[in-house]
C-alpha cells in the first residue's frame, strides 16, 4: 500500500491495478505514468491557450483514437510539456477505491511530483527521469541508487500543477445541465457579436490596405505581391554578392598598395573593373581564387577585367 496519513491528510500513488485504500482522510492522488501520454513540443505560439488548440493534431499520429483531455505546462518560450489522458479511465479506477469522491482534495501527474529524484521505486516498480521525462523502467534493468518512496510519500512537496479531472460527470442533475447549456448559449452569442466586430474591422483594414497599394503603386493581388517581393529579393541578393566581390578585390591592396581603382561598370551577368598600378598576372590569379574571370587585358598602365557576378 502506498498510503501515508499525516494530520488527516494522505497522499496516494494511483495505478491501474492493485490499489488498496481505506481511509476517512482527505487525500491527494498522484497518477502513475500509465494513465497519461506525455510529450514536449516546440509550438510557435506565446500562450498556453493557443498551444492547447493545436495539441489534438500534434498527438493525432501518436495516440489511438479515443476521447482525450489535454493539458499544458509552459516550460520556456515556445516550449510546452503536453499531457493527454482519458478522463473516464482515471474516473473508473478511482471509483474502485473504497473512498468517497468528496475525500479527493487534488490529483497530480507523477511527472511533476518526483523531480527531486533521478530514479526511485514505488509499489515494487521502478521509475526514472530520461531527458526530463518520467518513464517506467522494466524490472530486468537494475537501477543504481534507486530510493524506495513507499513510506515517504507524505514527505513530498506537491507542485501547483493539478490535473484538470472531472470526477462528477455522471452525477450532474438536469438543473446543472440546463445551466451549462445556458452558459454555452451566452458564450455563443458573445462569440457571434465578436465575429461581427472582427468582420467590420477586417473590412476597414482591407480598405486601408487597398488605398495604400493604390497610393504607393503596389501590386493588387497576393500573387503579384509575392512576385514583386521575390524579384526585389533577387536584386538585394545580387547587390550583396557584388559587395562581397568588391570587398574581396579591395583586399588586394595589402599586396599592392599603389593599386588604384579607375572604374566599375555593372552589366547584366558580369561587371567590368578597371585598375592601374598592378601586376596583371598576380591580380588575375588573386581574383580567380574566388570568382570567375571572363576576360582580362592590359591597356597601357590599366588592367581591364570582366568578372562574372
Amino acid at each position: 500500500m502506498n498510503l501515508l496519513s499525516n494530520k488527516n491528510k494522505s497522499i496516494f500513488f494511483l495505478k491501474k491495478e492493485n490499489n488498496n485504500i481505506n481511509t476517512k482522510d482527505k487525500i491527494s492522488l498522484i497518477l502513475s505514468s500509465e494513465f497519461y501520454w506525455l510529450r514536449e513540443f516546440t509550438i510557435p505560439v506565446n500562450s498556453k491557450r493557443a498551444a492547447l488548440e493545436v495539441l489534438p493534431s500534434l498527438f493525432e499520429d501518436i495516440l489511438p483514437k479515443d476521447n482525450y483531455t489535454y493539458q499544458i505546462i509552459k516550460k520556456d518560450k515556445n516550449k510546452f510539456l503536453c499531457f493527454a489522458y482519458i478522463n473516464n479511465d482515471i474516473f473508473e479506477t478511482i471509483k474502485t477505491l473504497d473512498i468517497s469522491l468528496s475525500q479527493i482534495e487534488a490529483v497530480y501527474f507523477a511527472q511533476n511530483e518526483f523531480v527531486d529524484y533521478d530514479s526511485f521505486t514505488i509499489s515494487q516498480e521502478q521509475y526514472a527521469y530520461t531527458n526530463d521525462i518520467l518513464v517506467k523502467v522494466p524490472a530486468s534493468i537494475k537501477l543504481n541508487n534507486c530510493e524506495s518512496l513507499d513510506n515517504k510519500l507524505n514527505d513530498i512537496k506537491l507542485s501547483k500543477n493539478k490535473v484538470d479531472l472531472n470526477l462528477y460527470k455522471n452525477i450532474f442533475s438536469k438543473k446543472y445541465l440546463y445551466l451549462i447549456l445556458f452558459f454555452l448559449s451566452v458564450v455563443s452569442v458573445l462569440n457571434f457579436l465578436k465575429y461581427i466586430t472582427y468582420y467590420n474591422e477586417i473590412s476597414v483594414n482591407e480598405d486601408i490596405k487597398t488605398n495604400l497599394k493604390r497610393e504607393y503603386k503596389l501590386p493588387r493581388t497576393t500573387i503579384q505581391m509575392k512576385s514583386f517581393i521575390k524579384n526585389y529579393d533577387k536584386k538585394i541578393t545580387k547587390s550583396l554578392d557584388l559587395r562581397k566581390q568588391i570587398e574581396y578585390i579591395i583586399s588586394y591592396k595589402k599586396y599592392s598598395k599603389d593599386m588604384v581603382f579607375e572604374s566599375l561598370i555593372l552589366k547584366k551577368n558580369f561587371f567590368v573593373l578597371v585598375v592601374k598600378n598592378v601586376d596583371e598576372d598576380k591580380f588575375n590569379n588573386f581574383v580567380s581564387k574566388k570568382y570567375q574571370v571572363l576576360n582580362s587585358q592590359k591597356v597601357d598602365k590599366n588592367v581591364r577585367m570582366e568578372i562574372k557576378l
